[in-house]
């Protein structure tokens, strides 16, 4: 390894940090300024102060390297802990390239042990693109029924998309990739009859832009609070995006908020 090549793996590092810090300050300020349209007589409802104790989990989306980032989700997961000071908030990480039922299936034992740790009756789940077909399986058809509180997809793969369907070139990937076929076997199981299974309140967003999901509205279920952005957020772009992690903090805290 060269000096050059130090230097530059040096640069790129410590341009990650930073533009971390500008997305915690960005979406700091959003809060602060939704905050504020709030009347100070406000009083949050008894559901409100129960959702904000409740832990949550991070699931990432597909990787066509099958690895999950670490520090994808930080954004997400600082803004979460600095609404609920003290509450179990982590990221969960599951191999993308494997069957979603082996993944919903640690997703179920990492539910029980973290309800086991904290006492809580449920936790809260956000969920990127196929990341929402592991948590919808396991509250159909795993452990995780009647203990999901709340599950907010973004970019979510519910429907499948169309890239799918070129699984097969991806060999290495097709076990989890295959999940996301259009009205293919794993989409026919987990939409049948009920695409909002149990006590679950499911809540969907979307940006018409999406080139990953496709179509963008396959991230809607029904029976679902869904929500299709206005404006161009691509399939990536929702672990940083300022607003839409102030609106999702505030979603989970019980508010039913739109999202433009």
């Amino acid at each position: 390894m060269t000096w050059f090549t130090l230097l530059v793996g040096r640069r790129e590092l410590l341009v990650r940090q930073r533009a971390r810090l500008v997305v915690v300050a960005l979406v700091a300020l959003v809060v602060a300024v939704v905050a504020g349209c709030v009347p100070t007589n406000f009083t949050r409802s008894p559901a409100d102060k129960t959702a904000r104790s409740l832990p949550v989990i991070v699931l990432g989306g597909f990787e066509f390297s099958c690895n999950q980032l670490a520090g994808d989700w930080d954004p997400w997961i600082n803004a979460i802990r600095a609404d609920r000071a003290g509450v179990s908030v982590e990221h969960f990480r599951f191999d993308p390239c494997a069957p979603v039922e082996a993944a919903a299936s640690r997703l179920g034992q990492r539910v029980q042990e973290l309800l086991a740790i904290t006492g809580a009756p449920a936790v809260q789940v956000i969920a990127h693109s196929q990341g929402s077909l592991v948590a919808r399986w396991c509250i159909r058809f795993g452990t995780c029924g009647g203990r999901v509180d709340t599950l907010v997809g973004l970019a979510a793969a519910n429907h499948g998309t169309i890239w799918a369907n070129v699984c097969p070139l991806a060999f290495w990937a097709v076990a989890g990739c295959s999940a996301m076929t259009p009205d293919g076997p794993f989409q026919r199981a987990i939409n049948a009859d009920d695409e909002t299974w149990g006590t679950t309140r499911y809540v969907t967003a979307s940006s018409w832009c999406d080139l990953t999901v496709v179509p963008s509205t396959s991230a809607v279920l029904e029976g679902a609070q869904n929500h299709t952005l206005t404006r161009c957020v691509g399939h990536t772009e929702w672990k940083t995006d300022p607003a839409a992690i102030a609106w999702g903090v505030q979603t989970l805290a019980g508010e039913r908020l739109a999202l433009s």
